[in-house]
């Protein structure tokens, strides 16, 4: 995996590139041992199909840097790669290598520009008009990889099925085409602003249209792309056209006219009716070549295409890499108030500089090493956060104030706030002819509280990189003018750490210093000038706290792809497996 894997020698474990590791450290096992730790072999032997037969249908699932081989004689196959490869590979001949397979002849035939689902139907078609026996051929469609697994009672009917499907393979020779395609795992208006910027040539121009020219549960953004063709020509769309992995596709049941959709394309976007209403589009002319036009149906998270075979080709493509599945991180925080008493005059970056931890002092926006105040961070090698609150509750008092877990995507920010929204007078005005006209004060919103926004960003190798900006504002009354609105006090640290995922990192340092002077004494004599200090008594109390937060961070990372392909194909085999192999005879 990210083309590194681990050979074990000994009791030490080497992290090397694919292509340097070769063979080295690679024990063999049978398909029914646990797997060891980074490459290994596997053996795999078969029951009731042949190894020379099945090892055609696995090269889709060949290993990064490994390999499959077929030993005829013991009918066995032997497998190297990762834990994860092998498994996949060891679960996909788990579905194939079944009694009621026995005997049959079968193959995977990939399609490169035809649907599968749709050869299927042609292809079932074609063997039932052609007077075959019934059930000679049962035919697969696998959506992941847009292949047929083709299963025949004879060679013969899988070579005339591979032959048929080569023909059908192909697009056909019509006008432009719309096709709707279901965005999984992003907005498609995200996706839509992508392809938009990927197919200009930087000398388009936005636009703005109306929303009431837009038909309804349609967003009005929308982008006029031309793509590059090696064929030079407009070519037409048929039914059936590859689906990407990892979202859904559908077209319209008859291909539109080739001259009206060709009007359309070279008609000019609508202009805006009410400015108010406008939202900003990108209309993209790119010179000679295809042209597309994409629009963002934001109410079924949805693209819908016009254009040729090969601009729908070409975007699909693009596709493939754009709608894939986010990690997501799983950010635990607990944010507390610490008392500062006299053994921890100095704060909490002189208690932890014991025990099994790295400290790493940082300032403000910078992610450089220093030790400027007020803040600082602290990595946590193991498990020692509860250890760390038990010693500090020992020695002072110490208040949980959130302890929230945060679910974020991948590059998307999570924002937790406790505090207030405080009015502040940002603007005066008085009008200068009438004297008696009242001061005018324009008023906004400020956010106090605790405030922490953390973004995570998350590289092939599982480090996850955070960049944190921890807030801590308190209103006060303002004693630097008289402008009548409070002053907010703000201590606040951005930083960029990097950790590994399950680990815990603490920011400190924000320390707040209360001082109150409080007056007690006897009603009406303890505020008589000078004498009234006689009958009252004046209290000056404070306290300093410091606000810690700990932060750990855990990738969530989605099923394999590998996987939720075999157990597809183990569903779709099941449905068309025979009547009496199901009941057990």
């Amino acid at each position: 995996m990210n083309g590194v894997t681990i050979i074990q020698s000994g009791q030490v474990y080497e992290v090397l590139p694919v292509a340097e590791a070769g063979g080295r450290g690679l024990s063999p096992s049978n398909g029914y041992e646990s797997l060891a730790i980074g490459a290994s072999v596997r053996i795999i032997p078969l029951r009731y199909v042949s190894a020379q037969q099945i090892a055609g249908t696995l090269d889709s699932l060949k290993p990064v840097g490994g390999g499959i081989r077929v030993d005829a004689t013991r009918n066995v196959l032997i497998a190297w790669g990762s834990q994860v490869d092998l498994a996949s590979i060891a679960d996909f001949v788990s579905v194939l290598d079944v009694d009621w397979l026995s005997g049959m002849s079968f193959g995977l035939l990939p399609l490169h520009v035809a649907d599968a689902n749709q050869v299927s139907l042609e292809l079932s078609q074609i063997f039932l008009d052609g007077g075959g026996q019934p059930g000679a051929v049962r035919l697969v469609p696998i959506d992941r990889l847009n292949a047929i697994l083709v299963i025949a009672k004879q060679p013969t009917y899988l070579e005339a099925a591979r032959q048929w499907a080569v023909r059908l393979d192909q697009v056909s020779d019509s006008g432009n085409t719309v096709r709707v395609y279901s965005v999984q795992n992003r907005r498609a208006a995200d996706v839509a602003k992508i392809l938009g910027q990927l197919f200009s040539d930087g000398t388009s121009r936005p636009e703005a249209v109306d929303a009431s020219v837009v038909a309804p549960g349609l967003t009005p953004t929308r982008t006029d792309t031309a793509l590059d063709s090696s064929s030079g020509g407009d070519q037409g769309f048929e039914m059936g056209q590859q689906q990407p992995s990892g979202f859904n596709s559908s077209i319209s049941n008859s291909e539109p006219n080739s001259a009206a959709t060709d009007s359309i394309m070279d008609s000019p976007l609508p202009r805006p009716v009410n400015a108010s209403n406008a939202t900003t589009i990108q209309d993209l002319t790119i010179g000679a070549g295809l042209r597309a036009r994409i629009i963002a149906d934001d109410a079924n998270n949805a693209l819908v295409v016009l254009g040729s075979a090969q601009a729908h080709k070409t975007i699909e493509s693009a596709l493939k890499q754009l709608d894939v599945l986010p990690l997501q991180v799983l950010i635990e925080a607990t944010i507390a108030e610490v008392t500062l008493n006299d053994e921890l005059r100095y704060g909490l970056r002189w208690f932890f500089q014991s025990g099994d931890s790295t400290a790493i002092l940082t300032a403000g926006a910078s992610s450089a090493i220093s030790g400027l105040f007020p803040g600082f961070s602290y990595l946590f090698s193991s498990d020692n956060v509860i250890v760390a609150f038990n010693a500090l509750k020992k020695i002072t008092d110490v208040q949980v104030i959130l302890a929230p877990s945060l679910l974020v995507l991948d590059n998307q920010t999570a924002r937790l706030q406790v505090g207030d929204e405080v009015p502040i007078a940002t603007q005066s005005a008085v009008s200068v002819t009438d004297p008696a006209s009242p001061i005018v004060n324009q008023i906004e919103f400020r956010d106090t509280g605790v405030i922490l926004k953390i973004t995570p960003r998350v590289n092939a190798g599982g480090l996850v990189l955070l960049d944190i900006s921890q807030e801590v504002s308190d209103v006060v009354k303002t004693t630097t003018s008289d402008l009548d609105s409070p002053t907010i006090q703000q201590r606040k640290i951005e930083s960029t750490v990097s950790i590994q995922s399950g680990q815990t990192i603490a920011l400190g340092g924000l320390i707040r210093d209360r001082r109150e002077n409080g007056k007690t004494g006897v009603p009406i004599l303890g505020d008589i000038p000078l004498l009234g200090n006689l009958f009252s008594e004046t209290d000056k109390t404070g306290a300093r706290t410091e606000l810690l937060v700990l932060l750990k961070s855990t990738v969530i990372r989605g099923p394999d792809q590998a996987r939720a392909m075999t157990e597809e194909l183990r569903r779709k085999l099941s449905e068309v497996r025979p009547e009496n192999q199901e009941n057990g005879n």
